[in-house]
């Protein structure tokens, strides 16, 4: 059986392409910059809109220092739809190659997401936490997820 997960997980690499990192096990994968790394931390989530069946978000999030560029919010691709309807993005952005000042640094990336039946809500992944928005309505499992948890009302 493990030669099989092995197997597997190869073929996704094979067909996600090169840029492609597996996340979640098996059955999905991110498709980042190979460079990009998490981000430090979010900072908070600024606004989210709706517009044909999309949500945009806008996230600001820190890095942990100076010269830190493409800032970008990279959602988890899925060949198997997560059990809780909550779809992962990762905050990321690309460090510096040298030396860079010592301070937290903010960044905001926007992304636009499909709002499809299904969905619960997006959990956004930092280096040192994460944010889960909930669509209004919907709640997490019996014990949660970890995350700090908003409410998204979607306008």
């Amino acid at each position: 059986m493990q030669m099989l997960r092995t197997l597997s997980a190869a073929a996704v690499f094979a067909v996600a392409g090169a840029t492609a990192t597996l996340a979640c096990g098996m059955a999905s994968f991110v498709d980042a910059d190979p460079r990009a790394l998490y981000a430090t931390e979010i900072s908070s989530i600024e606004g989210a809109s709706i517009t044909d069946e999309t949500v945009t978000l806008t996230v600001t999030f820190d890095v942990a220092t100076g010269g830190w560029t493409d800032p970008q919010l990279v959602p988890v691709t899925y060949f198997v739809e997560p059990w809780d309807g909550i779809y992962e993005i990762y905050a990321m952005a690309i460090p510096p190659e040298g030396a860079a000042s010592d301070a937290l640094v903010p960044m905001t990336a926007t992304i636009e997401v499909p709002l499809t039946e299904g969905i619960n809500g997006w959990r956004i992944i930092a280096d040192q936490g994460c944010v889960t928005l909930l669509l209004d309505g919907t709640a997490l499992p019996e014990g949660g997820d970890g995350c700090t948890v908003q409410t998204l009302a979607v306008s």
